[in-house]
């Protein structure tokens, strides 16, 4: 994606996002909202209301730390367990799981957080779930919940379903996560929606933000995870 007079920070995160995704949103919206994100960052301002939730809401095994002394991958599964735990956070999601910002089991959450729609992250919840627990009818439901199946047909929907499901993947007990892989498949969902003139909320770019940070992250471990047991694991069944 190019961010030609956007800070360094911009870059590093969006450098491999693609360039379509930008046309699929309201440009006004994008530089409203990133400019408010990087002011927080500048002024390195965290909400005391985002930590506070932060603190309930993620692993034990993981510690919210102010000050770290280096910097090494933290654990797949934890990191996972993080990226899902925070989509309960209504006062934000820190967005940048780098490696960089963990040091073993440490956490020192950088001001980089963006605040979520609370109707868009009950979707994108629900949208996961209809995805790990097997529920077709709540995943298209999802999705139209989220506005990407509007004027819509038959078959274009049920490509967009397919779209969906081939990026967060097949083999859902063993994902092995490569940028790569991630940039191309999300690309491909962008050229849908480009193509189907189907228009997207900015919270959309934040949330690739998001995932692009997490799959940085957890290539570096050259391992793959069983995402469905630990999304499981924060969202059981019965839960909301």
């Amino acid at each position: 994606m190019l961010m030609y007079g956007y800070p360094e920070i911009f870059k590093e995160i969006f450098k491999n996002f693609p360039t379509l995704a930008l046309k699929t949103i309201s440009w006004g919206d994008f530089i409203r909202e990133s400019g408010a994100v990087y002011r927080n960052y500048l002024k390195n301002e965290i909400p005391k209301d985002l930590l506070i939730n932060l603190e309930r809401i993620k692993p034990s095994e993981i510690n919210i730390v102010r000050e770290k002394k280096g910097s090494q991958i933290l654990d797949g599964e934890i990191l996972l367990k993080l990226y899902f735990s925070q989509l309960k956070n209504k006062e934000g999601i820190i967005i940048d799981l780098r490696s960089q910002h963990f040091d073993s089991k440490n956490f020192k959450p950088p001001a980089f957080w963006y605040q979520f729609g609370e109707d868009f992250l009950a979707s994108i919840i629900s949208l996961y779930r209809g995805f790990y627990y097997d529920n077709d009818e709540q995943f298209r439901n999802s999705l139209s919940e989220l506005g990407m199946t509007k004027n819509l047909g038959k078959d274009s929907e049920d490509q967009l379903v397919k779209l969906f499901k081939n990026h967060f993947g097949h083999n859902t007990q063993a994902v092995s996560f490569k940028l790569e892989t991630f940039n191309q498949s999300f690309l491909e969902i962008f050229k849908f929606f480009m193509q189907n003139k189907v228009k997207l909320p900015v919270d959309f770019i934040f949330l690739g933000a998001y995932l692009t940070t997490l799959y940085s992250h957890l290539e570096k471990s050259l391992k793959a995870y069983d995402v469905e047991s630990i999304f499981k694991s924060v969202f059981p069944k019965a839960s909301s």
